[in-house]
């Protein structure tokens, strides 16, 4: 019964790194000098229904410099979330690792950047259809997320996922392994 949940964090981390890249016709994106941007990210310049432009920063394949399961080890897993881990860490995509655990559930971690606030927040109500339960103290912004939490940091979206969990929104694990990943951001 993971799966499902695996999808959400493979389709949040997702539609924020395509954000600029479609939402219908109130917005067009065109490519940009991306003079003085990271080469892991395009910018665009996004044309609102308006008529107002603004430049986004939306991140590439290659965003993820670093692969996603060097965030936490096994043993670090199973310490913030009291879970036991079985297997090798899965690196899913260039975004997101997965950790199956004993109790048939999963452990995910996405990182994606670099990315704006605003492309994040939009991504992050969009799939709660509103705005989900806000987290203080963790990044620049952090929202419970199912099984987890989201948090936006710099440029950086984090999410983390621990399921089965005691609460909907994975409680106190996510938001401990989601400290542990902020710190070696």
């Amino acid at each position: 019964m993971t799966f499902p949940r695996t999808l959400f964090l493979l389709a949040l981390v997702s539609a924020a790194m395509l954000a600029g890249c479609g939402g219908g016709s109130s917005k067009t994106a065109t490519p940009t000098s991306n003079a003085g941007v990271s080469p892991t990210a395009a910018a665009h310049t996004v044309v609102e229904a308006t008529g107002q432009a603004t430049t986004e920063l939306q991140p590439t394949a290659t965003a993820a410099a670093k692969d996603p399961c060097s965030y936490a080890t096994v043993a670090e897993v199973q310490t913030t979330t009291g879970k036991t881990v079985t297997g090798t860490p899965t690196k899913v995509n260039d975004f997101v690792c997965s950790y199956l655990t004993s109790d048939s559930g999963t452990v995910n971690i996405g990182v994606a950047s670099p990315l704006t606030k605003s492309v994040w927040e939009g991504q992050v109500k969009a799939a709660f259809n509103g705005t989900p339960a806000s987290i203080s103290g963790l990044g620049d912004e952090a929202f419970a997320i199912y099984f987890g939490v989201a948090v936006f940091k710099g440029s950086t979206s984090i999410s983390v996922e621990v399921s089965p969990s005691s609460t909907q929104t994975g409680g106190d694990a996510a938001i401990a392994l989601a400290k542990l990943v902020l710190a070696r951001i």
